[in-house]
């Protein structure tokens, strides 16, 4: 195995080692260096002692383990270094609404009439513990290139801690500014140059086609619309929307064609388009998949200075290094993987075409099979990233193999044209050249738009996973073995034909015992109401099955970056039990962490009705949600205390909010949907994150009942005594994550809980909670317990 090789993967295993482990790499470092002079020295004696025993061993071993600890040690080291650095960042010391001040700059140009302009990307400048990027929710508009002093209220990410990795400190939470004034000081650079370009783009496309246009060139963080990215990312195409390998790519092998049209000698116009390549990721921010194109174009360069082939493997290896020694983090997160599986499966399956239509008899057929190498290596790409997609979305896009076949084309030629169009409108008395450019380079965005919406309408373009970690273990072992290169004197096209065979083989293996392996008893049973609430997080959602088998989804649980619980929790769970569609979806109120994943249900399950408050909510997710109700024609009804809804014998019924309450515009909470879902002598109540002034308003009205899903995560804010004394819960469900910045659920609210005789159930501790009733008598199922009890009778 290739040194690098070796190096690379004892580098990324040390840096996961120091990201995860805290106070361990001061430990762990010196043993692994240890170990690894260990064995330099044991390979030294044996060379030395050849005589003796030790003349048996393969030197080869000691070396290799050699390379990799030592590596690993520099990894550890590395990583606990990284982690150091970002304990003292203050953005993870900010508690949820504490007032911060902040000196930034823009890190982007925010698009002009959209709610969503009053939220940007800065670059923080002061306190110097803050460096880095933060979302910023400004006071008003804003589309200027000011360094600004920002002045506001601190809103902390409730998902952010729902993770066993570690994230980003930029993730924490946002800004909410009440002041934004610029200070007068001139922004860097790199700002000028990002937001200069962003402004050519405006002028040239407008302010409603300029963000696709900025995402394929300047802006990895370019405001795009969310029905846009959907639409994308359901085709497959979500790589065309953020500033990638495959864009700087492009670029490097225009700007090579382009000097060599300029008669420079071959390795002069690669080195040239390196260099030049360099600069332009600096002025990206240094993003890793675009960091990992230019390191494979360095080194295929210096490659072929040297005339010596790189080893397979090597080159990826090498960039893999030098990524994660920029920015450590990115062992955490999907892009990066999905950027090197694409490019390892790419060429894998590149070469294997090569040698089956080199081998192939027949100048015809060797003619057919070129043809075929675009769509085989964007099958190789598709089943070298499904593994990663699966673990890191939930889903998978088969439709991406014909996809890319076309859009890849519209985007080689769109980003060369844009940037020459950028490069023109720089130049003083160019900006009629550089609008034909414009022009030019339209179209190709038009075509990609096309190609989007028609691959994302066809039908299973793209399906949740509902065991993602098995799917990633089969489809990653199918990916190894269809895909590592072939060894021996066979022909080509006998060994990936045993190969293709026995995968599929295992695949039809794998479909047959599926029902049974996967098999999960549910308290579903006929005659009976099934309520699921499902851990999600720091979030809502529960999904709620009739006696005859109809849905009903309260809330959808949290959307953050990398994570959209509807997607990924919910509508698989609802698939795996057999749902085809959701009869009623109810949006407590507009927070992120109830509504976030609702769309993705509302997307990939048709619903019959939703119900919301109805508040005036200009939030982008709220817009979202409106939206997705039009494009799947969906009722909407805004739900209003003492409205009924009856499905299969049971009953939904309203209490809050009321038209008074909506027109004072109380907080989003206390406007959250208040229900009662009843069934025989049954009641469950559902009360978003309504708090003590909605329970002071109700109290009283409501009456007994045998579920309480408890109030805003079981904060000091809401479950009162009067709403307990009302309510007489017997089964309490706290709706929380593992690790909140909130400090949910507050003690004191559990411990009143328990006072009142009710047991109580957290998702961060027992997982799904499942609860089922036939009218008479109701069973509770978690993880770690199960309950059954006879409606009336003493309590758990």
């Amino acid at each position: 195995m290739p040194a690098v090789l070796l190096a690379a993967l004892g580098w990324l295993a040390g840096v996961v080692a120091g990201l995860l482990s805290g106070w361990a790499p001061w430990t762990l470092a010196p043993l692994a260096a240890a170990g690894a002079f260990l064995l330099l020295f044991h390979r030294r004696q044996a060379a030395v002692n050849s005589h003796r025993l030790l003349s048996t061993v393969d030197y080869r071993l000691p070396t290799s383990l050699a390379i990799a600890l030592t590596a690993a040690a520099a990894g550890i080291i590395w990583g606990g270094a990284a982690l150091r650095v970002r304990a003292s960042d203050c953005r993870l010391r900010w508690r949820d609404g504490v007032r911060v001040a902040l000196v930034a700059e823009p890190r982007d140009l925010a698009p002009r009439g959209d709610a969503a302009s009053r939220a940007r990307r800065y670059d923080v400048r002061e306190p110097a513990v803050c460096r880095g990027p933060v979302l910023v929710q400004l006071p008003r508009a804003d589309t200027s290139d000011a360094v600004l002093v920002l002045v506001g209220t601190w809103r902390a990410d409730p998902s952010f801690g729902d993770t066993p990795l570690p994230r980003r400190a930029e993730w924490a939470g946002k800004l909410v500014a009440t002041v934004a004034r610029p200070v007068g000081a001139r922004p860097g650079l790199r700002t000028r140059l990002r937001v200069g370009a962003e402004r050519a783009l405006m002028r040239l496309f407008g302010p409603r086609r300029w963000p696709l246009a900025a995402a394929l060139t300047v802006s990895p963080e370019a405001a795009l619309p969310v029905e846009l990215r959907q639409r994308f990312a359901r085709a497959g195409l979500a790589h065309i929307l953020s500033i990638s390998g495959l864009h700087v790519g492009i670029l490097a092998g225009a700007l090579i064609i382009l000097l060599r049209a300029g008669r420079l000698s071959p390795p002069v116009a690669r080195l040239a388009g390196t260099v030049l390549v360099a600069g332009y990721i600096w002025m990206l921010g240094f993003p890793a998949p675009a960091l990992r194109s230019g390191g494979l174009l360095a080194l295929w360069c210096w490659s072929r200075a040297r005339q010596r082939p790189p080893v397979p493997g090597t080159i990826l290896a090498g960039t893999a290094l030098v990524v994660v020694a920029a920015d450590p983090w990115t062992v955490f997160e999907p892009g990066p993987w999905l950027s090197f599986a694409g490019v390892w499966g790419c060429g894998s399956a590149s070469r294997w075409w090569e040698r089956v239509a080199r081998e192939a008899r027949g100048r015809g057929v060797r003619r057919v099979l070129r043809w075929l190498t675009p769509l085989v290596v964007s099958a190789g790409a598709v089943l070298a990233t499904s593994p990663i997609q699966a673990l890191a979305f939930g889903s998978v896009t088969p439709v991406a193999v014909a996809a890319n076949i076309a859009a890849i084309p519209l985007a080689a030629f769109a980003t060369p044209a844009l940037a020459l169009a950028l490069v023109l409108a720089a130049i003083p008395g160019a900006m009629p050249a550089a609008a034909l450019a414009a022009s030019a380079s339209g179209l190709a965005l038009d075509g990609l738009e096309q190609v989007a919406s028609l691959a994302a309408a066809l039908p299973s373009a793209t399906f949740t996973v509902e065991a993602p970690f098995a799917w990633a273990a089969v489809t990653g072992a199918l990916a190894i073995w269809l895909l590592h290169p072939a060894r021996g004197r066979r022909p080509a096209r006998q060994l990936l034909a045993h190969r293709v065979v026995s995968a599929a083989l295992v695949l039809l293996a794998g479909l047959a015992w599926w029902p049974v392996l996967g098999a999960r008893s549910a308290p579903d049973g006929d005659g009976r109401l099934a309520l699921h609430f499902l851990s999600v997080g720091q979030g809502d959602a529960a999904a709620i099955r009739t006696p005859h088998g109809r849905w009903i989804v309260i809330d959808g649980g949290p959307r953050a970056p990398g994570l959209d619980a509807g997607a990924r929790k919910v509508v698989p769970f609802l698939r795996r039990h057999g749902a085809r569609r959701v009869d009623v979806v109810v949006a407590s109120h507009g927070d992120a962490d109830h509504l976030g994943g609702i769309p993705a249900v509302l997307t990939l399950l048709p619903a019959e009705l939703v119900l919301e408050p109805g508040a005036v909510d200009g939030r982008p997710l709220y817009a979202e949600l409106l939206a997705d109700i039009a494009k799947d024609h969906a009722r909407w009804h805004p739900a209003r205390a003492g409205e009924r809804f009856a499905i299969d014998g049971v009953t939904i019924r309203i209490w809050h909010p009321d038209s008074a309450t909506i027109a004072a515009r109380w907080a989003a909470n206390e406007n959250s949907v208040v229900l009662t879902v009843e069934y025989g002598a049954f009641r469950a109540l559902f009360g978003g994150d309504a708090g003590l002034p909605m329970e002071a308003l109700r109290a009283g009205t409501i009456g007994a009942v045998t579920v309480l899903k408890v109030g805003h995560h079981g904060s000091r804010s809401a479950s009162g005594e009067a709403w307990l004394e009302d309510l007489k819960p017997v089964v309490c469900i706290i709706e929380v994550g593992a690790r909140n910045t909130y400090g949910h659920p507050d003690p004191g609210t559990v411990a009143r809980l328990r006072d009142r005789g009710c047991g109580v159930w957290r998702t961060d501790r027992d997982g799904d909670v499942d609860v089922s009733t036939d009218g008479r008598m109701v069973w509770v199922r978690a993880a770690a317990r199960d309950t059954v009890l006879a409606l009336g009778a003493a309590r758990p």
